[in-house]
C-alpha cells in the first residue's frame, strides 16, 4: 500500500477547493509577517497537492523544498517543478544547520506517538539554522475530541497548544506566536465558530451519506497554528 493514498486520491468538489485555498491563504498571510528574508531556505514537511508552496513561490521565496512521501502528490509537485524529496519523518536527512524555516501543516498529528513527537522537534532543532523558524498547523485535539481520531486512521500524536509549547521549551525552541484558526475565521472568531459546528453537526459521524457534510464539519473545527524560533 502507498503511503497516505486515502488523502492523495480523496474526491473534492470546487466547495471544498475553494475553503482549502482559503485556509491555507490566511495560513500565509499569518506566517508571512515572519518571512523576512526572501533568500531564505525553506524545507516543507508534508507539501501535500502543494498550495502553500504556490503561495511562498509566488510570493518570492524560491529556495524552497519539500518531503512527500506520497508517489501521487510527488509526482504533481515534481511536474510544477517543485524539488522534493522522498522520505518519512521523524528523523530529517538534512544537514545540521541547513535551513532557516521549516514548516509542517497537516502532518504532526499523524507522527506515532509523543515519541516521534519528541524527536522530530530535536531534529528539526538540529536542522535549522541560529534564528530559524519552526512553524507547525494541527487539528486542536481540545476542539476536535473523538473526531480527531476518526476522521484519519493514522492520526495518533495528539496536538494541543500547550503541548506544542511543552515540546518547544524543553527542546530549547522558544515561541515566538500561535494562533487558532477555523476555516476562513481567526482568533476569538475560530473558537467560536468551531464551538457552533461542533454543536450544531454533533450527529455527523462520516457515515457514507454525510461525507460532505463530515468534511465540511472537520473544516470548522479549531486548528491552531505556532512559531518556534531556535
Amino acid at each position: 500500500m502507498s503511503y497516505f493514498d486515502h488523502f492523495a486520491t480523496s474526491p473534492s468538489t470546487w466547495v471544498g477547493r475553494w475553503f482549502t485555498l482559503t485556509a491555507v491563504r490566511q495560513e500565509y498571510r499569518f506566517l508571512r509577517t515572519h518571512l523576512h528574508n526572501k533568500q531564505a531556505v525553506i524545507l516543507e514537511i508534508g507539501p501535500g497537492h502543494g498550495e502553500f508552496a504556490d503561495l511562498l513561490r509566488k510570493g518570492g521565496f524560491t529556495n524552497y523544498t519539500g518531503v512527500e512521501p506520497n508517489h501521487l502528490m510527488r509526482e504533481s509537485l515534481a511536474h510544477k517543478g517543485v524539488k522534493v524529496k522522498n522520505y518519512l519523518i521523524p528523523k530529517l536527512q538534512e544537514d545540521d544547520d541547513s535551513y532557516d524555516v521549516i514548516f509542517l501543516f497537516d502532518v504532526f498529528e499523524h507522527l506515532n506517538d509523543t515519541a516521534e513527537a519528541k524527536l522530530f522537534v530535536s531534529e528539526a532543532y538540529r536542522v535549522l539554522r541560529p534564528g530559524g523558524l519552526l512553524c507547525i498547523g494541527c487539528p486542536d485535539y481540545n476542539h476536535w475530541g473523538v473526531d480527531f481520531f476518526n476522521c484519519d486512521y493514522s492520526h495518533s500524536n495528539i496536538t494541543t497548544v500547550r503541548r506544542t509549547r511543552q515540546l518547544f521549551m524543553n527542546f530549547g525552541m522558544r515561541t515566538l506566536e500561535f494562533a487558532y484558526l477555523s476555516g476562513f475565521a481567526k482568533g476569538w472568531l475560530a473558537t467560536l465558530l468551531s464551538y457552533l459546528v461542533r454543536m450544531g453537526l454533533f450527529f455527523v459521524r462520516s457515515a457514507d451519506n454525510e461525507q460532505k457534510l463530515y468534511k465540511l464539519k472537520l473544516t470548522f473545527l479549531r486548528r491552531f497554528i505556532i512559531v518556534g524560533m531556535k
